[in-house]
């Protein structure tokens, strides 16, 4: 099995303050896995398993609802991430509340649940940067419940298109180019938005010269002014979620 790196521990903000005897002891205990760009890490409604790190790649979270079982995309985490929280505070044998899916190329971390409680035993402080992570993902669902039902399709977008820029994008001689395999079903599915609709929202942003596509990814020509375009600031902005 793979060994994990403790450098590499040290970039989760949960681990950082753990010294390097505790996080040996802890690195044995960690499962390091892979997974393809589509391959699905959990399914809503399935067996719950523990809590999950992002060493590598990009994963999506998300539910479906309604009878059509329509797909609504919650977030997109990366590199120094985690999910899966639930599972740790649920009982033993528990539903997944949603669905994981590798949207790249992914290395995570399986860190079991028992393991899990057996560290924050022995290092309570690690509750305090747990409860922040979990309050940071209440405010920015808080602030986005508002923007999707009193803010327009097009401001959501260009919010959307500016956190995913801040968080995913490379500056290229023709812009900014977001580094991460979202397809328009995806985005309209982080907008809770038709398809159509946000195609043609995608369109009237080319056609303004604020975006292009270059072998299937999104280039933000004009990032100063999808900046302005986004604002005002709000909580969904500054913590770069979604």
């Amino acid at each position: 099995m793979k060994t994990v790196n403790i450098s590499q521990l040290k970039s989760f903000e949960l681990l950082k303050d753990l010294d390097e005897a505790r996080l040996l002891e802890l690195s044995q205990s960690l499962r390091p896995v892979l997974y393809r760009s589509g391959d699905l890490i959990f399914q809503e409604g399935g067996p719950a398993a523990s809590l999950y790190l992002i060493l590598q790649g990009q994963i999506v979270y998300g539910k479906y609802s309604g009878r059509r079982k329509r797909r609504r995309i919650l977030k997109i985490l990366g590199p120094g991430d985690t999910f899966g929280e639930e599972a740790l505070f649920a009982p033993e044998v528990c539903p997944c509340p949603g669905f994981a899916r590798a949207l790249s190329d992914a290395e995570v971390l399986f860190w079991e649940r028992a393991s899990f409680w057996k560290t924050v035993e022995s290092h309570p402080f690690l509750l305090k940067y747990f409860i922040a992570w979990l309050t940071r993902q209440v405010k920015v669902f808080e602030c986005k419940l508002v923007e999707l039902a009193y803010e327009s399709l097009e401001q959501n977008l260009l919010r959307l298109l500016f956190v995913l820029m801040q968080r995913f994008g490379v500056a290229t001689e023709k812009g900014v180019r977001l580094e991460i395999d979202l397809s328009r079903q995806d985005l309209a599915d982080l907008l809770g938005a038709h398809l159509d609709t946000v195609i043609h929202e995608l369109s009237r942003l080319r056609d303004r010269g604020l975006l292009v596509y270059e072998r299937h990814k999104i280039v933000i020509k004009d990032p100063q002014t999808l900046e302005e375009q986004a604002q005002p600031a709000t909580t969904c902005l500054s913590e770069k979620l979604f």
